[in-house]
């Protein structure tokens, strides 16, 4: 079952989920938070109201595990379906002075340990847990004769499956596959260490590549200056330009999303310029009246492909795309949202959005479901 956050307008806000039918499942009782979101593991970390205690639900709203106000969860990251989730303890957190202002943010300064903690709410094993899939855990450590920790996989009871020798992980959302850096090269192995594409293709620095989206794997090559796309087999199926993120990324490796990377160009004058669409094979998929790659402005502002469709801006106002470019649910949102689960969440207007009163639509554009 597909739940989404629905929280009640005003102050304070209070989250619920409903379902794709725009039924409330989950009773709107909980503190309001940006990260608390089901996993596909059926999972959501939410709070009480007064932000002391955690607690892990699953999809029937019923409590799974209760966690005590000096434990915190890592952007309130849910169980995966193993049951395993990190987690960190502060013994010292009900102690003011183990806090110090950073800027304008309180940080802890007091005692700490990282675990990985079962729904039982038992350890696993002690350790701070970078990401996580199908039972296999990244984790960062120094060993013997190492000058600074690397990274490597482990088991659920914290048993080595690779070697700590990975500069970076990047973890696949759903495939069983890990991109890799060690030594400024570029690899893919599974969650046993084995090398799936070798590690031998140089790359650049951190963000130069992504974890694999539908067996598809992508990386910078420097020597080209661009970046490659492979299968799982290690068969290069194109190289394909980088995509301005910002001034400080301004060559980033694309994301793939939906069988679509949203490529976006430099201007002359170095900043945003015109994007465009590009597959992993390299074609753009979307023309123009003259059969050339369709190219959008950057004022269109486009988001990403999910279950076929991509917010557009049109006029100021966020309307969807399909993957022929043309417009198929009509620009008149102030705030469109991506499509997630076959739901987007979207803002008719800027009151509205000040209000927090939001809508869901389907990929019709009919609203499912608002909280107004």
């Amino acid at each position: 079952m597909q739940l989404f956050p629905f929280e009640q307008p005003g102050f304070p806000r209070r989250l619920g989920f409903i379902n794709e039918d725009g039924d409330v499942v989950v009773e709107q009782i909980y503190a309001w938070s940006p990260y608390s979101q089901f996993n596909a593991a059926g999972y959501a970390v939410v709070q009480t109201e007064d932000l002391g205690e955690k607690l892990v639900i699953d999809t029937k709203g019923k409590v799974r595990l209760e966690i005590s106000p000096d434990y915190f969860f890592s952007m309130m990251t849910p169980p995966d379906s193993y049951g395993l989730f990190p987690i960190e303890h502060r013994p010292d957190h009900g102690d003011k002075t183990a806090y110090e202002m950073e800027g304008r943010d309180w940080a802890y300064k007091g005692r700490r340990s990282d675990f990985a903690m079962t729904l039982a709410g038992d350890i696993a094993f002690e350790e701070k847990v970078s990401a996580f899939s199908h039972g296999a855990y990244g984790v960062k450590r120094a060993l013997d004769g190492q000058k600074k920790p690397k990274f490597g996989i482990v088991d659920m009871k914290g048993s080595p499956r690779t070697d700590f020798d990975f500069d970076q992980l990047r973890w696949s959302q759903r495939d069983p596959y890990v991109c890799v850096g060690r030594d400024g090269l570029f690899g893919v192995i599974d969650h046993f260490g084995n090398e799936v594409i070798p590690i031998v293709h140089p790359t650049g620095r951190v963000p130069s590549y992504h974890g694999v989206t539908d067996g598809v794997a992508i990386y910078y090559d420097p020597s080209r200056d661009m970046c490659l796309t492979m299968d799982m087999q290690g068969r290069p199926l194109a190289a394909v330009p980088t995509t301005y993120w910002s001034p400080i990324y301004p060559k980033a490796v694309p994301t793939l999303s939906d069988g679509l990377m949203k490529i976006t160009l430099r201007a002359n004058d170095g900043g945003e310029g015109a994007s465009v669409f590009m597959n992993a094979f390299g074609d753009t998929p979307m023309k123009d009246k003259s059969g050339k790659a369709r190219m959008f402005a950057p004022e269109h502002r486009l988001g990403y492909f999910y279950h076929g469709l991509a917010s557009i801006r049109i006029n100021d106002l966020g309307g969807y795309i399909d993957k022929s470019g043309d417009v198929v649910i009509a620009p008149q949102y102030e705030s469109a949202g991506d499509f997630r689960n076959g739901l987007a969440k979207v803002f008719f207007t800027t009151k509205d959005r000040q209000a927090n009163q939001f809508a869901y639509i389907n990929g019709y554009g009919e609203v499912v479901a608002q909280n107004y």
